[in-house]
């Protein structure tokens, strides 16, 4: 009985492991592509010579704001205050939204866009959608030129789906 008990034990904390393991590798690769498509979107609005951006929510297909897209626009915030860029704090953007009357789905509508660039000196704003699929979520980001209402850099990556992702997807 002794022994059954330790193997138990041993058994528990093997999967233990090994689960706790694959989480950290799981929000690893979610960190690691969050980067990638951060860097690459830098780079490319650093070289126009403007640097004031603010990050939406992401939405799903449907244009609606998610949990997920929340979470992702923040991690998206936080690697991009990291850079040279001015990053415009995601609680002041929906501060002159609420000014302003728009709702950040209404940001990809250029006069509206333009609007919250001259309130606030935005120059860029990073959209973002997320798509659930099987084993990942799909996300494709793009900066979008306020001034001239073109977008000037996109992404496209995916992460892997987790059971803490799950929960954000059905929080919505």
């Amino acid at each position: 009985m002794i022994g059954t008990t330790k193997k138990s034990k041993f058994i528990i904390l093997f999967f233990f492991l090994l689960f706790s393991g694959l989480f950290t590798i799981a929000q690893d690769a979610f960190d690691i592509q969050v980067k990638k498509m951060c860097d690459t979107i830098t780079n490319h609005l650093l070289r126009t010579g403007k640097k004031r951006v603010a990050i939406s929510n992401f939405t799903d297909l449907q244009g609606n704001t998610t949990e997920l897209g929340k979470y992702i626009a923040e991690a998206f915030s936080v690697e991009m205050s990291n850079t040279n860029l001015e990053v415009i704090d995601r609680s002041r953007l929906k501060e002159l939204l609420t000014e302003l009357k728009l709702t950040e789905e209404k940001l990809t509508n250029p006069a509206n866009a333009l609007k919250l660039g001259e309130m606030a000196g935005v120059e860029f704003i990073i959209t973002g959608v997320t798509t659930p699929l099987d084993n990942t979520i799909d996300i494709s980001v793009k900066a979008l030129d306020i001034q001239r209402g073109i977008s000037v850099s996109g992404q496209r990556g995916s992460v892997p789906r987790t059971d803490a992702i799950n929960n954000l997807l059905r929080n919505t």
